[in-house]
């Protein structure tokens, strides 16, 4: 259940336009969304795609993680989802929006899981 609500949440965030943020960013999650299609339409067992496709659900799994260690006094601001879950976002997020980089698809979904963790936590 939580898996579709993620997908649901980057489709809607995907749709106002919000991943338009750039900023320094290394790695894979420099990226455009393109490269992540591409990597999940190629056959399976194709080595390079299969990589790819690791490493970029690894970046952002990453990046979500490094969230819960901001320097703030709350050591956790969200709850980081499972791989299935990030390949399903990433595959929504990168089908509306295949020039968009992979750093601000998981930057949206970062926002919003924090979001989500922050009206959930208990008081």
């Amino acid at each position: 259940m939580k898996s579709i609500r993620y997908v649901i949440l980057a489709i809607m965030l995907c749709a106002t336009g919000l991943l338009q943020a750039q900023v320094a960013i290394g790695g894979v999650g420099n990226s455009s969304c393109d490269v992540w299609i591409k990597a999940r339409k190629a056959p399976a067992g194709l080595a390079m795609e299969t990589i790819t496709e690791a490493m970029m659900t690894s970046w952002v799994q990453g990046y979500l993680s490094s969230k819960n260690s901001t320097g703030t006094t709350v050591k956790m601001v969200l709850e980081v989802p499972d791989p299935t879950s990030i390949k399903m976002v990433l595959d929504r997020g990168c089908a509306l929006m295949p020039d968009a980089l992979i750093f601000a698809v998981a930057d949206d979904l970062a926002n919003t899981l924090t979001a989500m963790y922050q009206s959930q936590k208990r008081k």
